[in-house]
């Protein structure tokens, strides 16, 4: 009996200790990490979420995704988290948001998957990795302006003026 309760006691604090160091990773990436049940409803919303699109985890844990992100519908994310739900993996690029409450033009993309039981093989939810891609948006549309004026001065005549005698 005593054995019993001691090698129980050892499995739980394995456990607990392994669950420590999970939510550690996911609450230092600088990704956003949320994870959702096969009902849709959000069981992880890590830090990365919150910095990317201002909404808190006190906000969305527990809640559906598409009524706590209603922006993830009106973008087609909801399509991405119904296929993780079917045990398909996809990818959004480069979609526009705007930060709630701050009208900041922010640009993500999204890597959706699901999360698979062990022994079924059967999607029990899903999970998606969130990257703001803003600065790599920004600089890529500088560039094609840049490119585009400079294709233009060079169709200029080189001749700017005629010189008169």
């Amino acid at each position: 009996m005593i054995e019993d309760i001691g090698a129980r006691k050892s499995a739980e604090l394995a456990i607990g200790a392994e669950k420590q160091l999970l939510e550690r990773l996911i609450n230092s990436s600088l990704d956003g990490i949320f994870a959702f049940d096969r009902d849709g409803f959000i069981t992880v919303w890590n830090p990365g979420m919150e910095r990317i699109f201002g909404i808190g985890a006190k906000e969305t844990l527990g809640r559906p995704a598409l009524k706590a992100c209603p922006f993830f519908k009106e973008l087609g994310e909801d399509a991405n988290l119904a296929a993780a739900l079917k045990g398909e993996k996809t990818l959004s690029r480069d979609k526009s948001y705007t930060i709630p409450g701050t009208n900041r033009l922010r640009y993500f993309e999204g890597f959706y998957g699901p999360i698979l039981d062990t022994r079924d093989g059967a999607a029990i939810g899903g999970l998606a990795i969130i990257r703001d891609v803003t600065e790599r948006v920004l600089a890529e549309e500088a560039k094609r302006i840049s490119e585009t004026a400079i294709r233009n001065c060079s169709k200029m005549p080189t001749t700017w003026f005629t010189p008169t005698t």
